[in-house]
């Protein structure tokens, strides 16, 4: 998943606008992760799921952060754009997902159609 910690995506443009956050006045997923870390490492049968890589890796937040939004704004093309999926909910995620798969190929299929593309007719070229 990806966060919006301080600052906002512009998907179109690819960029990413910072709104002046200040250290500590992060409203992301920091807490509740480091508190699920302590809830499983406490649970014994959920104890399995937490490992010091896991401890090693939250560390290192800020720069994946920082590692994402840079590869998104370097890759994401107009023929492979990105779509940045703002939820940490799981079933929401699936959705949205589900939705912009829906609406992109709807608009190419409009396009196609309004360029006189017959995308239902089978290709007369063989292989």
């Amino acid at each position: 998943m990806w966060y919006p910690i301080c600052g906002v995506a512009n998907a179109e443009q690819g960029l990413w606008q910072n709104k002046g956050c200040g250290p500590g006045a992060k409203p992301g997923p920091g807490n509740k992760i480091r508190k699920r870390f302590h809830a499983r490492e406490q649970t014994g049968f959920k104890r399995f799921k937490i490992t010091e890589e896991d401890w090693r890796n939250r560390e290192k937040w800020e720069q994946y952060e920082l590692a994402v939004i840079d590869m998104v704004d370097r890759t994401s093309t107009h023929y492979a754009p990105w779509t940045l999926i703002e939820a940490n909910n799981k079933y929401f995620a699936r959705i949205k997902v589900l939705k912009t798969v829906c609406t992109t190929i709807e608009a190419k299929l409009k396009e196609l159609y309004e360029e006189g593309v017959d995308y239902l007719e089978k290709s007369k070229k063989r292989k």
